[in-house]
């Protein structure tokens, strides 16, 4: 494992690799973990500020820079 990691290190950023400085805050990695399994079964729709008893939420944060930020 270790020697895969050196080799990605060795690499260059391209279109199946890329580097990032900061780490994923847990909301972001919730979500980023559904995005997955979405994207690796059937697909879907996720619906950003609903609760699992669809209580609408505050995101406390701007939804397009939340969109941005999921993006990259």
């Amino acid at each position: 494992m270790a020697s895969d990691i050196n080799r990605l290190l060795m690499s260059q950023e391209g279109r199946t690799l890329e580097f990032k400085r900061e780490k994923i805050p847990q909301k972001l990695a919730s979500i980023l973990g559904t995005i997955m399994a979405f994207s690796n079964g059937s697909g879907g729709e996720i619906i950003i500020g609903v609760a699992e008893d669809k209580q609408l939420v505050d995101l406390q944060q701007d939804p397009f820079e939340l969109e941005e930020r999921l993006a990259s």
